[in-house]
């Protein structure tokens, strides 16, 4: 992680990589997705984008990685913030 600037401050942040194959297993192989979140998920013109797991992308505030067949799965994001919204980047595959 980098934080290039002047006059920047953080009281925690805290980067979680999984950067293993098949470091994340939920189990469940049927209909794998991703939840993106938009950026905007604070007004009433926002979409989700549940989106199969091959696949990249950025969600904000928080992101699902289910299988949507049997729903299980795991769910990460942030539990607070003050002005800055957390991102939770992924590259997904199947591996079956």
């Amino acid at each position: 992680m980098d934080v290039i600037g002047s006059g920047l401050q953080s009281r925690w942040m805290g980067p979680v990589v999984m950067d293993t194959a098949g470091g994340v297993d939920i189990g469940s192989y049927n209909d794998v997705r991703a939840l993106i979140v938009p950026f905007d998920n604070d007004s009433f013109t926002f979409s989700y984008d549940a989106m199969p797991i091959n696949n990249a992308g950025t969600s904000y505030e928080v992101s699902a990685f289910y299988d949507n067949t049997t729903r299980n799965g795991l769910v990460v994001g942030s539990v607070t913030h003050d002005t800055w919204k957390t991102g939770v980047y992924f590259q997904g595959r199947t591996t079956n």
